[in-house]
């Protein structure tokens, strides 16, 4: 019963993986409104080195970005959003820890995605905001509640069906 009490008392720290980062970043219009979801609610945001790190990278390979255009363009936006930034403060005992917690669980891991679940979770954050699910599930198994967001596609359809959703009942309705 405590627990649950204490939940209402702690102040709520967030964590951004790299996928949403990018999403935020590279796709600022199709993102608004996940964006909003995120920072309406919560003033404590903060993502790791490590996701900084995987994001500056996916700019650069795979959205053509520079580096100096990809590097100047994440630390600009995180520090507009007073995002902020997580230490490499795990080590190898905290990961083990987190490991033999999620196998206990029969949960697929990705051991990329450990270091950044142990730092969030020696760093105090208690939600994640993240487009994996392999990576929500993690964390909920490491007692970091998490919220899987929609892939930049699935909001694209989202946003297209509720612009043209009203059309769309006329039409069947005709039919």
């Amino acid at each position: 019963m405590e627990k649950e009490e204490n939940i209402f008392y702690t102040k709520r720290k967030v964590g951004l993986d790299s996928g949403i980062l990018i999403d935020f970043i590279d796709n600022p219009e199709i993102s608004h409104y996940q964006f909003l979801k995120v920072f309406k609610r919560n003033k404590m945001i903060s993502t790791s080195i490590r996701c900084i790190n995987d994001t500056i990278g996916v700019l650069i390979n795979r959205k053509n970005y520079s580096p100096e255009q990809a590097n100047k363009i994440v630390n600009q936006f995180l520090f507009e959003h007073n995002i902020r930034k997580i230490p490499k403060i795990c080590n190898v005992d905290d990961i083990t820890k987190i490991k033999n917690t999620v196998r206990e669980k029969n949960i697929n891991i990705n051991e990329e995605d450990l270091p950044i679940i142990a730092d969030f979770k020696k760093f105090g954050i208690n939600k994640v905001f993240t487009k994996d699910k392999n990576f929500s599930e993690l964390c909920r198994v490491v007692g970091i509640e998490s919220e899987k967001m929609l892939v930049v596609e699935k909001e694209i359809s989202r946003q297209f069906y509720q612009l043209f959703k009203d059309k769309y009942k006329k039409f069947k309705k005709k039919s």
